[in-house]
């Protein structure tokens, strides 16, 4: 029987936990939606073995039990930092997105409205684009929005 368990669940994580340490084997890993799930059988190529101090819990031993005890609250640390770095790192793609969508449209904007569009030659001098390149401008620019916007 595969027990699995995503972070939160500390209760039946710590109960699990209590079996003796020789025949414990814990492994981490994490799915493809980012969850971070822990369990007695390696699941794929990406599970990491936890390593715990292997001292039998059975006898009563109440420092082994508190040496385990910090040994899965310093997991369960490390996970939530996990998650929030990731969360902080998709907030920072959104944002940057979210901004490089709005540039996007400003700048299709600008070339659906202008009349003529200007660029500089070799020399400094100022040429009109031709028909052909301001559709093709116009083009690449909707592209942009698609590709920053969703199309939004």
């Amino acid at each position: 029987m595969r027990t699995t368990f995503v972070l939160g669940f500390s209760v039946c994580l710590m109960g699990w936990l209590g079996f003796s340490a020789a025949s414990a084997e814990i492994y981490k890993w994490i799915d493809e939606e980012g969850q971070v799930h822990y369990g007695d059988k390696p699941v794929g190529d990406a599970s990491e073995q936890i390593k715990l101090r292997a001292e039998p819990t059975a006898d009563g031993n109440a420092e082994a039990r508190h040496a385990k005890r910090d040994r899965l609250l310093e997991i369960f640390e490390e996970q939530r930092s996990e998650r929030q770095a990731l969360a902080a790192k998709q907030r920072a793609e959104r944002e940057e997105r979210r901004q490089r969508c709005e540039e996007a449209k400003r700048q299709q904007q600008k070339y659906e409205t202008a009349s003529a569009i200007f660029e500089k030659d070799d020399d400094g001098n100022r040429r009109i684009l031709s028909d052909e390149e301001h559709a093709m401008v116009r083009r690449v620019s909707a592209e942009e929005v698609q590709r920053w916007c969703g199309g939004s």
